[in-house]
């Protein structure tokens, strides 16, 4: 059976990725994405778990584009909370996290 939630999308790091330790001893890191959909800007929430918490904290910084694979959620909207927000948030959790580079970063040798 084929999971419709699972996505693979291009965001930019809005912000810096916060890191934090639960209680029992798992990392999660968690940031703001943005991705383009129909010539309009979107912004998710992403989650990333673990050793890819800590992988994420090293190696990407705010701007950076990453590929991000992950599941889908969304939560209730029958929490009072989220009911008064105009746009509905959603949260991606990331099981795979690629660098992306939009213009190679080459450098030609002139002779």
């Amino acid at each position: 059976m084929i999971n419709t939630n699972y996505i693979g999308i291009i965001v930019k790091i809005l912000d810096i990725p916060k890191h934090r330790r639960l209680q029992n001893k798992f990392y999660i890191t968690e940031f703001r994405g943005q991705f383009r959909s129909k010539n309009q800007d979107r912004i998710l929430k992403l989650v990333c778990w673990d050793k890819l918490a800590s992988e994420l904290k090293e190696f990407y910084k705010i701007n950076d584009y990453v590929l991000v694979e992950g599941y889908l959620f969304q939560p209730d909207l029958r929490n009072k909370d989220l009911f008064n927000q105009n746009q509905k948030l959603v949260k991606v959790t990331v099981t795979r996290i690629y660098p992306y580079l939009s213009k190679p970063n080459y450098q030609q040798n002139k002779t």
